[in-house]
């Protein structure tokens, strides 16, 4: 594992017109107080699996990267480091430069650099987050927009970001989460997610305001296969002792922003998104995580968006990645066949 150098690695594609690469790091530290790094070796070749070490952990594999090369960008959820789509990213590498992260110290587990809890005390707002994977995905692709693959809490921002920065996301594939319209949720759903929710943002707050271990016992103690949304799960990803309280910061930062008035606007989801998307979600599961307007939105639309249902629970990835590549390749492939009519 190597890091790109990132300066050379924008000289490479300057006559690309979006912001340099330095320049959003620089903005990016400012505005968020993150400590941003990369490293400078000579030189990039394919097969090396490269680090872009920002905040968030970027692991760039597959084709070398260039503008001619269409980019696989993977963002996870809760609670998954790089490793939850092992069983799906590495079947694009012969045809995609592919960029793996998750969500900030969710990779970190070397106890010298902060493993085991959070860089920041109350972990990472959504609009840091935002900023972050602005960042990393310009990164990654100066020279042209990525096609992003996001699962859980990872595509709810993909869904926010490609909402306030379209030209970054040629297309989009949604795993399991896609866009629940609150006045659409059904009574159960609204049940089954203010649980499990306020159940997580209570772990992270005794986590952080009093011990870690006790946040841990009580993520443990939760009711997961009476009420939890999804009860039926065969394979996870990330093992058991991999998962802690301080993760939990997405569901804090969200309900906070609900239920504590500061000033700053609810990030809302859009009705709809003006570039193709791919919405894959589990049958196998207590609620979805969508609402059926959203599937209505997609199929409205005539520019390659689709929505399939598979035979599985939520981590798609790990428990049908065949039938997830299938979906994906015809996707792609239809999506870039519009994009050269256009």
């Amino acid at each position: 594992v190597v890091s790109i150098d990132m300066i050379s690695y924008q000289k490479q594609l300057n006559n690309s017109r979006r912001p340099t690469v330095c320049g959003i790091l620089k903005s990016i530290s400012r505005t968020t107080g993150t400590r941003l790094r990369h490293g400078c070796p000579k030189k990039h070749s394919a097969s090396a699996a490269c680090t872009v070490a920002m905040l968030l952990d970027v692991q760039v594999s597959g084709r070398a990267p260039d503008k001619d090369t269409p980019v696989l960008f993977f963002f996870g959820g809760f609670p998954d480091d790089h490793t939850c789509w092992d069983a799906l990213a590495p079947r694009f590498q012969e045809t995609h430069t592919l960029a793996v992260t998750c969500w900030p110290d969710y990779e970190i587990k070397d106890p010298s650099l902060g493993g085991g809890r959070l860089s920041k005390w109350l972990g990472y707002s959504h609009d840091s987050v935002l900023e972050m994977l602005k960042a990393a995905i310009l990164a990654t692709s100066p020279s042209q927009p990525v096609t992003l693959v996001a699962h859980d809490w990872g595509a709810a921002a993909a869904v926010w970001l490609a909402a306030k920065h379209p030209t970054l996301i040629k297309s989009l594939v949604l795993l399991d989460v896609g866009i629940m319209t609150p006045a659409k949720m059904s009574i159960k759903q609204v049940l089954v997610v203010l649980a499990y929710q306020w159940w997580l943002t209570l772990a992270f707050i005794v986590s952080q305001f009093l011990s870690t271990a006790i946040g841990d016992v009580l993520i443990g103690v939760f009711p997961w296969k009476l009420i939890g949304p999804t009860p039926y799960e065969t394979k996870l990803p990330r093992r058991q002792r991999e998962i802690h309280s301080w993760m939990c910061y997405p569901y804090y930062h969200t309900w906070s922003r609900i239920l504590v008035p500061s000033g700053l606007p609810a990030i809302q989801f859009p009705p709809k998104l003006g570039i193709p998307v791919l919405y894959v979600f589990g049958q196998k599961k207590r609620i979805m995580f969508h609402t059926d307007d959203f599937l209505r939105n997609i199929e409205s639309v005539r520019d390659g968006s689709r929505w399939r249902s598979l035979e599985c629970g939520h981590w798609i990835q790990a428990e049908q990645p065949d039938a997830l590549e299938l979906e994906m390749r015809a996707f792609i492939k239809e999506t870039s066949s519009n994009n050269m009519k256009q």
